[in-house]
């Protein structure tokens, strides 16, 4: 009888201890590892994450750069990490894409990562230079049609989200575009604007400059709504192509066995975060929408994202090279 209230009280120690670690949280600095180098939307957000929460919870919130291995080594670093709230990843898209394009993957991202938010999403556009004779989807694919195979589209690369969404195109309207990958937005926006690849499918942070400039001409937002940076572009569902879109998220994410408790108190946080208008002009500068909602709303994402691009890259045999 004496052991079981020994034991009894040792269990009821560790539990109040652990409590008291999770109210507590965090107690000292936490790291935000971005899988990507300096600069661009995921960068940002987690910056601008970082910044306020840093505020609002009182210790420093730093963000890591860890880039390589299509963003698998900063990935890794999240998941072999201690569960305890300090280490968190600012993960994309890409953690849907790579499971069905990398055979050498030592980690599961949807069993290994406990998803605390989906901070927001990048706004993919379709656009074609100036002097294209197609001036709407319709017309594009008439173009297409009238000459099966004959036009390309150019992404930022292979197994990116705009290859995989001009795949998805094809195989649901059963056009013909064929897929020029390049190494980078950058290049990719170069080869537009000399007129070299007659269709591009990018994200609006990449072309917005080009398209003000009317250097670019885009034929549809590949989102469910409008952007107030184009309000006069329809959307594909608008265009009568609702099956061409770019599905993409921004979020934080957490190693497995993080405490609950944790993950919430990091989700309201953020979720306040999001709010600031300051905030909500920075992304909206970076052609980005800012979503938040609750860990559920992100894991449910994480899956339909995973499924649908799986099938599309499964059918049209896409691989990483």
């Amino acid at each position: 009888m004496k052991s079981r209230l020994i034991l009894v009280a040792i269990a009821t120690l560790f539990t109040a201890t652990a409590s008291f670690a999770q109210d507590s949280y965090p107690s000292r600095t936490v790291r935000i590892i971005v899988p990507y180098t300096p600069g661009g939307i995921t960068d940002i957000l987690a910056r601008l994450a970082a910044e306020g929460l840093s505020k609002s919870l009182g210790q420093p919130f730093i963000v890591e750069n860890r880039a390589g291995g299509g963003t698998s080594i900063g990935t890794r670093a999240v998941v072999t990490a201690p569960a305890d709230g300090y280490t968190l990843l600012m993960g994309t898209t890409v953690l849907s894409i790579n499971p069905h394009l990398m055979t050498n993957l030592d980690y599961d991202a949807q069993k290994d990562l406990v998803p605390v938010i989906d901070m927001g999403e990048t706004i993919g556009v379709i656009a074609v230079p100036p002097n294209s004779p197609a001036r709407t989807l319709s017309e594009l694919v008439a173009l297409d049609k009238a000459k099966p195979g004959q036009l390309s589209f150019g992404t930022a690369g292979p197994g990116s989200v705009g290859h995989i969404a001009g795949e998805a195109f094809n195989q649901a309207r059963g056009t013909k575009f064929v897929h020029v990958p390049y190494r980078g937005s950058s290049p990719l926006l170069n080869d537009a604007l000399g007129g070299h690849i007659p269709v591009i499918v990018d994200g609006l942070i990449t072309m917005l400059p080009s398209i003000q400039a009317d250097k670019l001409r885009p034929l549809a937002i590949l989102q469910t709504k409008r952007t107030e940076l184009l309000p006069d572009v329809p959307t594909s569902a608008e265009a009568g192509y609702p099956e061409l879109q770019t599905l993409t998220y921004f979020g934080i994410l957490a190693p497995r066995g993080t405490p609950q408790t944790i993950v919430n108190k990091l989700n309201a946080e953020i979720n306040k975060i999001l709010l600031q208008p300051d905030v909500q002009q920075k992304v909206k500068q970076q052609g980005g929408v800012l979503v938040g909602g609750s860990p559920d709303e992100f894991a449910a994402l994480i899956d339909r994202t995973t499924k649908l691009y799986g099938d599309v890259i499964k059918k049209a045999n896409i691989t990483a090279d």
